[in-house]
């Protein structure tokens, strides 16, 4: 059944389930290129393969839907710094991000605008102090003032936030993390960077955490339109079957 894009001031976002069981994985399976298949060969544990190909078969039967063709046709490519998009004709609209850890997977459907998504699942674990130097001064002195409980669910909170917007603007290793002030909705970039990067990542961009229960973080970014506001909309939907059928 076809889906409807997102308004161009929407953003949708599907959660689905990697753990499947065998005949949905060989029906997402089905669905895969030729190098999606051979990159998910090349994990070395039965169960990421198996997610990682869930999650690439999902997202390919979500692309499926917005552009009212089968899972397999629809023609996938990859940017300059490794960022995918979709290159089949009468595409042109959709933007769309994808990210997956542990057993969920986190899809970001946009209309016209870059967006970025991210998930992580908790690790309760006191993170590598070195990775707090991967923060804006002013999250590291926000992180500085936590107890170490909330400093942990702060940490994943701003590095979801953080990941997410690097992954839609899509330049890879350009960006240094330490450059990307993620504390408020509306994205800082600092100076210097946004002097080195390219002109769509310069505009300004909006972040919003998004509820996963107890055990995952999550975050989903997007460009903000030309006549930006101070509200984003943002729909989540939890199963992307309860959407599809």
């Amino acid at each position: 059944m076809p889906l409807a894009p997102p308004n161009p001031e929407d953003v949708h976002v599907w959660q689905v389930s990697l753990d499947v069981e065998d005949d949905e994985l060989r029906a997402l399976t089905s669905v895969l290129s030729a190098d999606e298949r051979e990159r998910t060969s090349r994990f070395v544990r039965p169960r990421d393969a198996s997610r990682s190909a869930a999650a690439h078969g999902h997202l390919r039967q979500l692309l499926g839907h917005y552009l009212d063709r089968p899972a397999a046709e629809v023609a996938l490519g990859v940017g300059p710094h490794g960022k995918p998009f979709v290159s089949a004709t009468g595409a042109g609209w959709l933007r769309f991000n994808m990210s997956h850890s542990g057993d969920r997977g986190l899809i970001a459907i946009a209309n016209g605008r870059e967006v970025g998504v991210d998930v992580e699942q908790f690790q309760p674990e006191l993170p590598d102090p070195e990775l707090g130097k991967l923060f804006a001064p002013a999250e590291q002195r926000a992180l500085s003032a936590l107890t170490a409980g909330d400093y942990i669910d702060q940490y994943f909170t701003l590095w979801t936030r953080k990941e997410a917007v690097v992954k839609g603007l899509g330049v890879g290793l350009l960006v240094p993390l330490d450059g990307v002030d993620v504390l408020n909705d509306r994205v800082r970039l600092t100076a210097d960077l946004a002097r080195n990067l390219p002109p769509v990542s310069t505009s300004t961009w909006n972040v919003r955490s998004l509820r996963q229960g107890e055990n995952y973080f999550a975050a989903v970014a997007v460009q903000a339109p030309a006549a930006a506001t101070s509200r984003q909309a943002y729909s989540h939907f939890p199963h992307r079957s309860e959407r599809t059928r």
